[in-house]
């Protein structure tokens, strides 16, 4: 158990790093979550992974991963916000096009990303098809159909799955303009602001803005206004209740901090006791990762530990080293025995000489 949790560790510590470097933000936070993915500014919530969702579906993790870390990178919220209105289908479509922009963008820049979100897509796709049923509603699918076609003409990839279906709905819907409408999108890629100017011209042209506009607009009037009453009040209200319970969480808080060190400390002690093989996670069982693979060393490179710091940081940084391997002395000595025993073992050496005579010379043995 104990080294299938290392190594869920070890791959959540290599997702956060891969995350922060793609995304070019060491202010990333990266947590892990039970309840399904999602970014909120620069924290970005993953599914919680096992050691079975790495053997099933690793690529997909990273492939979530990877969109946003790119959506960090190359989207501006502020310019995706001025586009958004009132009307949800509207914003939704915005949302899944916008999307394809990032990941297509982030595609010609990153070949592996590339691989891994085209993997994921075809994957949901092929899922959506089985989920799909005659009562979901035509708007639903005409988002679906934005997303994955966006993506295809931008990326130039194909899907398999209900990807025809789709693609002859968006065609049924722009007609003769499909395909003047993607070339123009592919054209400003790399800018946010045309290509939400230009995706803003061709919804209005079909008339998504004009559907529902006014009403919504007058819905949503009345809904703000009542939801800022509603607002005062449990404002007021929860006033009270914050003020009164802000001593009781510090106390908890300091007595769960306590309690969490002497349960590391505890933990630790245990395993400085320990003297087998166990300290290590087995190598072997990463053997049983199906399908998982770097995708390219062109950019490996190596680099002499003088360069990357002074000689200062290099004796702090041995000094750490020295006391974290403390424990593992123990471990250590274990194991170079056993070396030296199978080294000894394999040794095939002897003496011969003064055979004529009929006796061995002692003392000539011990010079050699």
């Amino acid at each position: 158990m104990l080294e299938n949790d290392e190594i869920v560790d070890q791959f959540k510590k290599s997702l956060s790093a891969t995350i922060k470097s793609i995304g070019k933000s060491n202010t990333i936070e990266v947590n892990f979550v039970q309840d399904g993915p999602s970014i909120d500014g620069d924290i970005i919530n993953l599914n919680e992974p096992n050691l079975q969702s790495l053997k099933k579906n690793l690529n997909y993790m990273r492939a979530e991963a990877d969109s946003m870390a790119l959506e960090i990178r190359l989207h501006t919220k502020e310019i995706h916000q001025e586009y958004l209105g009132n009307n949800d289908v509207v914003n939704e479509i915005f949302n899944a096009v916008e999307q394809s922009r990032i990941e297509a963008q982030g595609s010609h820049i990153f070949k592996g990303i590339k691989l891994n979100i085209l993997n994921k897509h075809k994957f949901d796709i092929q899922n959506t098809e089985d989920k799909n049923n005659k009562d979901k509603e035509d708007y639903k699918e005409i988002i679906e159909a934005f997303r994955y076609v966006s993506y295809s003409e931008l990326t130039g990839e194909i899907l398999g799955g209900k990807f025809s279906a789709y693609k002859k709905l968006i065609q049924k819907k722009l007609g003769h303009e499909y395909n003047d409408f993607f070339k123009k999108l592919r054209n400003n890629i790399t800018n946010q602001k045309n290509f939400a100017d230009l995706l803003q011209t061709f919804l209005d042209n079909l008339g998504y803005y004009d559907h529902n506009n006014k009403q919504d607009g007058i819905d949503n009037e009345d809904s703000s206004e009542d939801k800022d009453l509603h607002d005062e009040d449990n404002k007021s209200k929860n006033q009270d209740s914050k003020t009164d319970t802000k001593h009781d969480d510090e106390a908890s808080s300091s007595d769960l901090q306590q309690a969490s060190s002497m349960d590391e400390d505890q933990k630790m002690g245990d395993e400085a006791n320990e003297n087998d093989l166990e300290y290590f996670p087995k190598i072997e069982s990463l053997d049983k990762l199906e399908n998982y693979k770097f995708y390219t060393d062109k950019f490996d490179e190596v680099v002499k530990a003088e360069e990357l710091c002074d000689l200062k940081e290099l004796d702090r940084l041995r000094l750490s080293l020295d006391q974290q391997v403390f424990t593992f002395k123990p471990l250590i000595a274990k194991i170079a025995n056993q070396l030296q025993r199978k080294l000894l073992a394999q040794q095939t050496r002897q003496w011969e000489f003064n055979l004529e005579e009929g006796y061995l010379d002692t003392s000539r043995l011990a010079r050699i």
